[in-house]
């Protein structure tokens, strides 16, 4: 039967083997300055990945509708001046 120590989010944050691995990634943010985000638990030495942040709300509105759903920048403009994306 496995076991092993129960960890509060302080623990896990000071985790020797955590930190070792590099599994907690400091992240700018717009919004919320500097957050840390966990990882993935394994690591590949011939597929890095590089983590990014969460994006705000709305960040990606004028991609997303007008490449996805077609309107033009004009009826995009005149929609958020409508307060459409509210």
């Amino acid at each position: 039967m496995a076991a092993a120590v129960v960890q509060n989010a302080e623990d896990i944050d000071k985790d020797p083997q955590l930190n070792y691995r590099q599994f907690f990634w400091k992240l700018k943010h717009p919004v919320l300055d500097t957050v840390a985000q966990r990882g993935w638990p394994v690591k590949f030495s011939k597929t890095p990945y590089e983590m990014t942040r969460s994006p705000c709300m709305g960040e990606h509105n004028y991609d997303v509708y007008t490449k996805l759903a077609g309107l033009s920048d004009e009826e995009f403009v005149q929609f958020m001046e409508e307060g459409l994306f509210d």
